[in-house]
């Protein structure tokens, strides 16, 4: 789920839990702390500066889970979980760019069955520079949605160390181009055609051998696509604009 902020901030939370039922929970949270602290774009590498920021505004946040337990008749009991968040505030000297990002998540399990799924939509605004005009300033925002669906159910009987495993995830992103593309623009006749799109494909079918070792062999396929106003282009980073990569792989789990 969204995380309100990466390291320690000043600010306030305020969080609890209701239980409308002897097997439902419903549990909150909200806050607010000094805030992002960016330039024209988020500081990926340190979003929140403690005791430090560089303007009036405070960044906020919130998320709700909702829990129910039900009991299983003839089989065991599952669990269902879901929940919502949202974070955002602005993070510019004069007050003006707003970063914001809102998700949903789900989880459910049931015997040796487990599905979780989550969402997430992100929106940065930004100033720059239009390619057409150098001289002109231009205000937009890059547009990121990210989703992940996993899947992982063990064999039954003498063949319960293995599990199935099976993973889905994508992001979609629109507004500039990857740093380090020759197609580089901020003309704002372009943004809103500029697409990047990944897709990948995990399976996997994981082995406890015993309680200190586990097998993971898991192949995985990625589909990546750039879209240039409706066009698909070369790309440098991606090498070409439409590129599948096939990964096989085996891991191993050690625990002392």
């Amino acid at each position: 789920p969204l995380a309100g902020t990466f390291w320690s901030d000043l600010g306030i939370v305020w969080y609890g839990s209701l239980w409308p039922g002897d097997f439902t929970q419903f549990w909150f949270s909200a806050w607010v702390g000094n805030g992002q602290f960016g330039g024209n774009d988020v500081e990926w590498q340190q979003p929140w500066r403690p005791f430090s920021d560089n303007n009036d505004s405070k960044s906020y946040g919130a998320r709700v889970v909702f829990s129910q337990e039900i009991l299983g008749k003839k089989g065991p009991d599952a669990m269902l979980s879901f929940g919502g968040s949202f974070t955002g505030g602005k993070y510019d000297d004069w007050d003006e760019l707003y970063d914001w990002a809102a998700g949903a998540d789900l989880q459910f399990d049931v015997g040796s069955f487990t599905l979780q799924a989550e969402y997430i939509h992100r929106s940065t605004n930004f100033w720059g520079t239009n390619s057409q005009d150098p001289a002109e300033t231009v205000f937009d925002n890059y547009e990121t949605q990210a989703f992940y669906a996993f899947a992982k159910i063990g064999l039954p009987k003498k063949l319960s160390f293995i599990s199935l495993v099976a993973r889905i995830e994508g992001m979609w992103r629109i507004g500039p181009d990857w740093v380090g593309s020759s197609h580089n623009s901020l003309d704002p006749d372009d943004l809103a055609d500029r697409t990047n799109r990944l897709m990948r494909y995990t399976f996997g079918v994981p082995m406890q051998l015993n309680a200190w070792i586990a097998v993971k062999p898991e192949f995985w396929y990625a589909d990546y696509e750039h879209d240039l106003k409706g066009d698909f282009v070369a790309l440098e980073i991606l090498e070409d604009a439409d590129r599948d990569v096939y990964r096989v792989g085996i891991g191993l789990d050690v625990t002392f």
